[in-house]
């Protein structure tokens, strides 16, 4: 049991850690170079009003939604002449009944201000059709955007963080006091049960947007991920069922304990 301990331990450490180290950059190696090329000169085309090139380009499924009064308008947001940086922020493949299709997400960093612009697009015969792509100007870089900060804090940011830190400790304290806990039998059953959760419940930290899925069961499901240096941080957490019905249960299991042993000492 205190080797379990210590494992759980070590693993709720890791697990809800706050400071991952990131790189400066997605690794090159791990993009697809080719199709990262293709969707960044696709973008390039919309900014220099190569309109027939675009639309030559584009999937019939979204063939009726590409006027030339959209293209117009989306190649009006880029800003004109060469970025002064570009930076990948975002890297997406999907392979479902065989169809590859991707989604790559830039932060350009123009002297006029900053741009966020992405292209979707899918394998077809002998090449790439696009299946969607967007550009919208940004205050600032995504990395700042997306930033731990604890400044302009909305309730919701507390009520997230409040939880994250507040389940943790009641799993891992129902956990510990459940091993010191005298019973009959399945304490390890119980001891396990006390560190699982249902419901999944992400806390967008940049947007602070909350999203969650009921039909879930976790595992100590906490902690604090970000999918790339440039990426908001997500807080992750679960509602400690297993825990709360350990302590709703405690009584009635150290009672027949306790009875168990005074009829074994007076038999």
């Amino acid at each position: 049991m205190r080797f379990l301990a210590r494992i759980v331990l070590v693993f709720a450490a890791f697990s809800t850690t706050l400071c991952a180290r990131a790189s400066d950059a997605l690794p090159a190696s791990l993009l697809p170079q080719q199709e990262v090329a293709f969707a960044k000169d696709y973008l390039n085309r919309l900014k220099i009003r190569d309109f027939d090139h675009v639309k030559a380009l584009i999937d019939p499924s979204i063939q009726n939604e590409v006027t030339d009064e959209l293209l117009d308008k989306m190649s009006r947001i880029i800003y004109p002449g060469e970025p002064l940086a570009v930076e990948v922020v975002g890297s997406q493949i999907h392979i479902r009944d065989g169809q590859w299709s991707g989604n790559f997400t830039f932060d350009y960093q123009y002297a006029e201000g900053w741009l966020l612009a992405s292209t979707a697009l899918k394998k077809v015969d002998g090449g790439y059709r696009v299946i969607g792509f967007s550009a919208r100007r940004t205050a600032a870089s995504q990395r700042e955007l997306n930033a731990f900060r604890w400044t302009g804090l909305s309730p919701l940011h507390y009520a997230a963080l409040l939880c994250e830190v507040g389940f943790l400790l009641f799993m891992l304290v129902s956990f510990i006091t459940c091993l010191r806990t005298k019973m009959l039998r399945r304490k390890w059953l119980w001891a396990i049960a006390t560190l699982v959760g249902w419901g999944s419940f992400q806390f967008n930290w940049a947007s602070g947007v909350l999203a969650y899925q009921w039909l879930s069961f976790q595992i100590i499901g906490m902690g604090a991920t970000k999918s790339g240096p440039a990426a908001p941080w997500i807080l992750a957490t679960t509602l400690p069922v297993g825990a709360m019905l350990f302590w709703l249960r405690r009584p009635k299991l150290i009672a027949a304990y306790r009875a168990h042993q005074a009829s074994v000492a007076g038999a």
